[in-house]
């Protein structure tokens, strides 16, 4: 396991593994029972978010259970801007990329970069950081996450969360955010794009090929004229 993934982890799961787990429970279900009360439009997350509980309840695996604590590590606040964050990335993705965000286009490089950089905007870099890790993390232990979608998503977030986030918020402005980072995608010099359309690479391979890149260019593999069906 890589030592920063290691140390993500460690730092989110140390207060739990401190503390009782009822109360950790006590503060999921307190955190989801506020949420659910709010003006809060984006019901997917919250789903995601009681799934994690659950995955808190069944497991005793300190990885996942720090895989679904960003909430209570950073408390109700921090979870409150996760879907904020989520909402607002993925209505500007529909602005700027409509019915062109498919997995590994430049639309869903543009959410990822956007959603990373609103995140570190609206809360700060460790709920960023935390957040993206934990969505990943959910996407491996379902089995869904192939190794191509992982490693573009892991590096397009550190991308946008650390070393582009200066460039991306110039005036502290989301919809200022949101135009600099369409222009970030728009500007070929800014990509690398990888052939793993037709030949998916293995999770070794595409981690590689992930971790050679540099770092202020972002990944994307399906140019829009393919279709992932086909």
């Amino acid at each position: 396991m890589p030592k920063q993934l290691v140390i993500i982890l460690a730092f989110i799961a140390l207060p739990l593994l401190l503390s009782s787990q009822k109360s950790q429970k006590v503060k999921w279900i307190n955190a989801i029972e506020w949420l659910q009360k709010q003006d809060v439009s984006d019901k997917v997350l919250l789903a995601e978010i009681a799934e994690l509980v659950q995955v808190e309840k069944q497991q005793q695996n300190p990885i996942l259970i720090a895989a679904g604590a960003v909430g209570a590590v950073f408390g109700v606040y921090a979870v409150i801007q996760i879907v904020r964050a989520k909402q607002k990335a993925l209505a500007l993705t529909e602005v700027y990329y409509p019915d062109a965000s498919q997995d590994g286009t430049k639309g869903d490089a543009f959410r990822h970069l956007l959603v990373s950089a609103l995140l570190r905007h609206m809360a700060n870099r460790p709920v960023s950081n935390c957040a993206m890790v934990a969505w990943e993390l959910k996407a491996d232990i379902a089995r869904t996450n192939e190794p191509r979608n992982r490693y573009m998503d892991l590096h397009n977030n550190e991308l946008a969360r650390v070393h582009c986030y200066r460039d991306f918020n110039r005036i502290n402005n989301i919809d200022s955010i949101a135009f600099r980072v369409h222009q970030f995608i728009e500007t070929d010099s800014n990509s690398r794009y990888y052939n793993w359309h037709k030949t998916p690479p293995t999770r070794k391979q595409a981690k590689k090929m992930a971790d050679t890149t540099n770092v202020r260019k972002y990944i994307f593999w399906n140019k829009e004229e393919f279709k992932l069906d086909n």
